[in-house]
């Protein structure tokens, strides 16, 4: 109803840890939810917020859904991920899509940091952040055939929290 109204909606794709959600119904329920063009759909570098407790989209899935149902972003978004460099003349990703210290570098640059590249790119300790969340994303988990479900966080989720009460009490 609100887009019959012109109000603009989106939405976040999500489910908190206690539910029984894997990350296959998440993709389920987006690939559902595109074809009716939401203004915008939220993600984080990863598919799973253990701070908030809840799965929900990934900046990956942005691509794929617009791979899939043929979208794009704007046109004034999409000129500035080719300047990033993390998307080439033919809208596909580089090999610096996902790095956020490859885009930090950029930004650098253009405030006028000449400093060498090497001090100005952090050493990353390991991981998502070095080589980029795409790289490290669930997806790779669930190729590998193992369906990651909300009942691998819940464990440690409700043992973090029991131990909060305990400490509180």
């Amino acid at each position: 109803m609100g887009k019959l109204h012109g109000l603009c909606i989106g939405l976040d794709v999500c489910s908190t840890l206690h539910m029984d959600v894997s990350l296959d119904d998440l993709d389920w329920c987006l690939d559902a939810v595109v074809p009716a063009q939401p203004a915008y759909l939220m993600a984080l570098p990863t598919k799973i917020d253990p701070m908030l407790g809840y799965l929900t989209t990934g900046f990956q899935d942005h691509v794929r859904l617009r791979e899939k149902f043929g979208r794009r972003v704007d046109d004034r978004v999409q000129a500035f991920f080719r300047r990033l460099g993390v998307i080439d003349g033919g809208n596909r990703p580089t090999p610096h899509f996902g790095d956020p210290l490859w885009v930090y570098l950029q930004y650098c640059r253009r405030k006028g940091d000449a400093r060498p590249e090497a001090e100005i790119r952090p050493r990353a300790p390991s991981g998502w952040l070095r080589s980029g969340s795409a790289a490290s994303s669930w997806p790779k988990a669930t190729a590998q055939g193992r369906r990651i479900s909300s009942r691998d966080w819940r464990p440690r989720y409700a043992a973090s929290t029991r131990r909060a009460s305990a400490a509180s009490g």
